[in-house]
């Protein structure tokens, strides 16, 4: 009798804890994600208006100009950025091996679509990097004409680790209530 109100208080605790921790769980990775989009695009947005004259003039002092605000914006813990002019031509990328200065990033689809104005984030597996991407590319701006675009992306996996060690966190407490049923159940079955 003392055994099965025990595991009856067990089971009924572990049912609210998984009607309650499950969705909660789902509602963290919405909710992390959503702040890491966030900032991604306040930044680009910033980064915008920081590049906006450089990209008006492009010249090799404005373009070292960008190229040492993308340094120091990924170094401070940013995304990686790339920076393009109107036709798509990558004019700065944060990453350490420049070879992709130069190249079309047209065929981006949200390169592509910052070009003609959009503000677009997402999400998309990137052949280059090989691996999936959260990304955000705004348009640069002089009145009506856009100038260029800024993308950045950071790892899928960023919003991943960030949501699995709250999980982590949500699962030690699930745990202890459980722990803590079962003890409560134990001295109430005596």
């Amino acid at each position: 009798m003392r055994t099965r109100f025990i595991a009856a208080i067990a089971a009924v605790t572990l049912l609210v804890l998984l009607v309650q921790d499950v969705p909660l769980a789902f509602y963290m990775h919405q909710n992390e994600q959503n702040k890491i989009v966030g900032t991604l695009q306040r930044d680009a947005l910033v980064l915008a208006g920081r590049s906006q004259s450089a990209l008006w003039s492009p010249t090799a002092a404005n373009t070292q100009t960008l190229s040492a605000l993308a340094t120091a914006y990924r170094k401070n813990g940013g995304a990686r950025i790339v920076i393009v002019d109107a036709a798509g031509k990558a004019l700065v990328t944060s990453d350490d091996d420049q070879v992709k200065v130069g190249q079309s990033y047209k065929n981006r689809p949200e390169i592509a679509a910052a070009l003609t104005g959009q503000i677009v984030q997402g999400h998309r597996y990137s052949e280059s990097l090989k691996q999936s991407l959260l990304y955000v590319a705004v348009p640069v701006y002089n009145g009506d004409r856009v100038l260029g675009a800024i993308r950045l992306t950071y790892p899928d996996q960023v919003v991943t680790d960030a949501v699995n060690n709250q999980i982590w966190v949500l699962a030690l407490v699930a745990l202890t209530t459980l722990l803590l049923a079962g003890i409560a159940g134990s001295i109430f079955a005596r």
